[in-house]
């Protein structure tokens, strides 16, 4: 049954002073001879030195050293030995800065080590396993690694720099002037610069025995070529004539959708009306659309699947559709960046459509096929999304990437899926930004142009890869098992064929009749529409779906939008269906398909709880669902609860725990709100024991696999009670030990929880849920009055 009432506000009980801490992890390091180790690494400093005056640009101020320990450990007391820890690489591999005064400090301690004296924190140097420099071989991106240089004259590279200090401190301004001085000396062109608290980039122009030097600069991070975007598409044309003569104009207080793209034909019939602003932040170009992806784009942010709007003529407009023009077009007709960086741009066009008009929601169906994701190091378009989106509260919604094959790939039918899971498919940049919200695809169609065309003669021409319903065979996924689910969503994106007839072209692409209809940007007569393939178009559904409960509840944050999609989300049949593991459909699905139908209203059988809250450090916060008795009725009936939790840390690009902050949440049974607390007050570590989640078999995903991301859900699915409960979901915040300046003294987050009970003819969960919700806050009104 279709909601028909507003999802329910709830708020927290008594929140608790103190977080229940863990035991530490590993422990002491041993050493049999620390006279021996010692010595090791005053070797290692000594070719590190000689390493490092190879090196050119810089200051003796900025030395990078890069410290490898033997295995994983707490290793932020290494200030204590005269250096400071500035990033993480991985688990076992930590960078530091350190001048001639602390190079010498650290190795008067290495001297006390290996002459037998005492010295404080003696682990943390038994721990060590090598110290080197930050090599020529480590600045390689992965791009320059695969491609090496390009074959040119003079040809564009993006430098990513070490982010020391924050933006405007002595530190940085140091570090970019020592740079720009360096840059103008060796007569490299600088085309753009970005500088933010966590990425430093500059795109410049070089010759190769340049580009070289650049490898071997000391500040240099990152040697990386120019994004690529990957963008590839093919038009067919749909003839439409049952349109209505005028279409309405949105409401004025219609929610905002930002499309940040090649442009829109602002003239198209569809859109004429609805367009509220449309702006080029492309040099030299106006806003139009020449390429036709981002009319195509726009075309389903506005209007969703079009295909149901062919089949209802229904053509109402429910959304105001911005434009941002962040991509221009090249010689073969192909989508580019502008030659200002991206992230410059996508900066830009950001601030702007949110000063001007507060927009809060924005479509991004790019991706940089030259930054697959390798789970190390967050690329530059995703930390920069990531700061935007916490800071100007606003979701952002991307696209994971297509996939379009490599040298793994001898049969693309034969190989689905068991490529999505190669790195080859990984997700690319800013797919793996942490507070956006990534969508990979789904298939919906399997019969090809040719298979319609010719099934009257009973050939078999062309062969559909997936099957309607499962992961397209282009939608890339995050390739390291225990991480945050990427994408969170899947949306019809399209799919493709192979030829069935010809030997050894298993791993060409036919994708006519198998994608997604939407917008054509050069219409003439009535070829209106075209159809499309590509997680672009699965991007901008989830948008129009945002859109949309911006309309239901607009003073929504950003956390509360993702945390109601997320928590409408499910794996259907047809996606378990791609991989017999679960674990492995997580990570290509995340927390699968939105459901519509329970999306923007509660109903008597499905009843959706909001809250936006806020948290402090080391803190627990408490909520008791409001579970009317009737739920806990015997007999068999399924039944089922879902919680989301969504939240926008502070980012760091140079610490391998990217996430200044995080949240969680567990769902536990318990007799009483006073048992619950106790048991999470460290206070009473020793003394009472901690309750474990409930239910742990009914649950779809575990606590600790949902809370790798920022964007966390989980559903409990109940068959049958023995008795009636009380169940509480609590809210934990703890943050990293670096990320004091960092983080808000109360973070934000939102919760979303759904309780259905649809088996039950007679369910009268929306009134009694109310019901109870009333009297609780009427309890708290009174407690309140009596203080």
């Amino acid at each position: 049954m279709a909601g028909a009432y507003p999802h329910l506000s709830f708020s927290k009980e008594t929140p608790l002073k103190q977080r229940r801490s863990r035991n530490g992890f590993g422990s002491k390091i041993k050493c049999e001879n620390p006279a021996k180790h010692g010595k090791k690494l005053q070797q290692q400093i000594i070719s590190f030195q000689k390493v490092l005056s190879t090196q050119v640009g810089g200051d003796s101020s900025r030395n990078l050293i890069q410290i490898k320990l033997i295995e994983k450990m707490n290793f932020e007391n290494i200030s204590k030995h005269g250096i400071s820890i500035i990033g993480q690489q991985d688990e076992t591999v930590y960078l530091a800065f350190a001048d001639e005064k602390q190079l010498n400090e650290f190795n008067s301690r290495l001297a006390k080590l290996v002459d037998g004296e005492y010295i404080s924190y003696p682990d943390l140097l038994y721990a060590i396993d090598k110290i080197e420099a930050w090599s020529t071989e480590e600045r390689k991106s992965w791009a320059v690694k695969q491609f090496g240089f390009p074959n040119e004259e003079i040809f564009r590279l993006d430098i990513e720099l070490w982010p020391i200090g924050d933006r405007g401190s002595l530190n940085r301004d140091k570090l970019l002037s020592d740079f720009v001085a360096w840059l103008k000396v060796e007569t490299i062109s600088t085309l753009d610069k970005v500088d933010r608290d966590s990425l430093i980039m500059f795109r410049v122009e070089v010759t190769n025995l340049q580009a070289e030097k650049l490898l071997n600069h000391k500040d240099i991070r990152q040697v990386d070529l120019p994004p690529k975007t990957g963008i590839k598409f093919s038009q067919l044309n749909v003839d439409v004539n049952i349109l209505p003569k005028e279409l309405n104009k949105p409401p004025e207080n219609a929610s905002l959708i930002c499309v940040l793209d090649s442009g829109v034909n602002t003239n198209h019939t569809l859109l004429q009306g609805a367009i509220g602003d449309a702006q080029s932040f492309i040099s030299g170009e106006d806003e139009s659309d020449i390429v036709g992806h981002g009319t195509a784009v726009a075309g389903v942010a506005l209007f969703g699947n079009i295909e149901e709007r062919i089949e209802s003529n229904e053509w109402t407009r429910e959304l105001i559709l911005l434009s941002g023009k962040v991509l221009s077009k090249d010689e073969y007709g192909n989508p580019i960046f502008d030659e200002k960086t991206i992230e410059s741009t996508l900066i830009d066009a950001i601030t702007y459509f949110y000063e001007e008009y507060n927009c809060r929601i924005y479509n991004l169906s790019l991706g940089n096929l030259n930054a697959p994701y390798t789970n190390s190091h967050i690329s530059g378009i995703a930390v920069t999304l990531d700061e935007l989106a916490r800071k100007l509260d606003i979701l952002i919604i991307v696209s994971s990437g297509n996939y379009t094959g490599s040298e793994i790939i001898n049969n693309w039918r034969d190989d689905y899926p068991h490529y999505l899971l190669h790195s080859d498919a990984a997700l690319i940049d800013p797919a793996p930004a942490a507070n956006v919200l990534t969508v990979g695809s789904f298939a919906k169609h399997t019969m090809t142009y040719a298979e319609r065309q010719y099934n009257h003669q009973g050939e078999i021409n062309e062969l559909h890869v997936a099957n309607a319903g499962q992961v397209s065979p282009f939608s890339r996924s995050n390739q390291k098992e225990k991480s945050a689910l990427k994408p969170e969503l899947l949306a019809h994106g399209g799919n493709f064929a192979i030829a069935a007839r010809y030997e050894g072209q298993g791993w060409k692409q036919i994708d006519k009749h198998l994608g997604v209809i939407t917008l054509n940007h050069q219409p003439q007569g009535n070829t209106l529409l075209s159809e499309f393939c590509g997680t672009s178009f699965s991007a901008p559904y989830i948008t129009h779906l945002a859109g949309r409960l911006l309309n239901n509840y607009p003073n929504s944050s950003a956390n509360l939008l993702r945390a109601l999609l997320a928590n409408h989300a499910r794996i259907t049949q047809e996606i378990k269906t791609t991989f017999k593991n679960k674990e492995d459909v997580r990570r290509v699905a995340g927390y699968g398909v939105v459901d519509e139908d329970s999306l923007f209203k509660s109903s008597e059988e499905h009843v959706v709880l909001i809250n936006e809250g806020e948290i402090e450090n080391d803190k627990h916060q408490f909520f008791e669902l409001p579970i009317p008795d009737d739920y806990y009725r015997k007999g068999k009936a399924v039944r089922t609860i879902t919680a989301s939790l969504a939240y926008s840390p502070s980012v760091r690009t140079t610490r391998l725990e990217y996430l200044a902050t995080k949240i969680k949440f567990h769902l536990v049974n318990s007799n009483s709100l006073e048992e619950v607390t106790k048991s999470f007050n460290n206070e009473n570590k020793k003394s009472v024991k901690s309750i474990p989640e409930s239910d742990g078999n009914k649950r779809d995903i575990t606590q600790d696999s949902r809370s790798r991301g920022t964007l966390q859900s989980s559903t409990w699915t109940f068959k049958q009670f023995n008795k009636e409960r009380k169940l509480f979901l609590v809210v934990t915040r703890q943050d990293q030990p670096w990320a004091e300046n960092q983080v808000e003294e109360k973070e934000t987050y939102a919760l979303a929880i759904s309780i259905t009970d649809r088996e039950n003819e007679n369910a009268q969960l929306y009134q009694q849920i109310s019901a109870q919700l009333q009297t609780r806050e009427h309890a708290k009104q009174q407690v309140k009055v009596s203080y």
